[in-house]
């Protein structure tokens, strides 16, 4: 929909938005690494969420595994997942949402997307290996980014439409 000003709510320079892309992809392969650490994480510990997966081991290798979803180690990987899925997901949306819709120069916009990226793999990092504050550090940043994204978006729907 065009406005007085100018603004076209839906179109977005097309290098952020190729920023945006190759971020985002980035930050799913963080995410899909994350479950790939559970998976080598479970088979490491040689134990299995449910029982009937104890069968898919075979008969010889059945009696060496459990079933277990209360391992520190299984149990702190399964938390940086949870934490990514509560962190990433939000950052998809509103980063989009910002690509276009606020406007944004593409220094600001590669800046929030680099900023995001890299305190979420040092946040892993951190949680992974049991390094705070570092890790409540981290968090904060990725948060702030959230937070900075959506108050841009909310500032530039409110300077050009009537109806916020």
């Amino acid at each position: 929909m065009a406005e007085e000003s100018g603004t076209l709510v839906g179109s977005a320079d097309p290098w952020i938005m190729t920023a945006f892309a190759a971020y985002s992809a980035m930050l799913m392969l963080k995410f899909l690494l994350n479950i790939m650490l559970i998976i080598v994480t479970r088979t490491r510990l040689k134990i299995v969420p449910n029982p009937e997966d104890v069968m898919l081991m075979g008969k010889d290798k059945a009696k060496e595994v459990k079933v277990d979803t209360s391992h520190p180690l299984l149990c702190r990987v399964q938390r940086m997942q949870q934490n990514d899925l509560e962190n990433i997901m939000p950052f998809f949306i509103l980063a989009f949402l910002y690509c276009i819709s606020a406007d944004p120069s593409y220094t600001a916009a590669l800046w929030h997307f680099r900023i995001f990226f890299g305190a979420r793999v040092l946040h892993s990092l951190c949680h992974y290996f049991a390094i705070q504050p570092l890790r409540s550090i981290f968090y904060l940043m990725a948060m702030c980014i959230n937070v900075s994204l959506a108050f841009q978006v909310l500032y530039k729907v409110g300077l050009t439409t009537k109806y916020f």
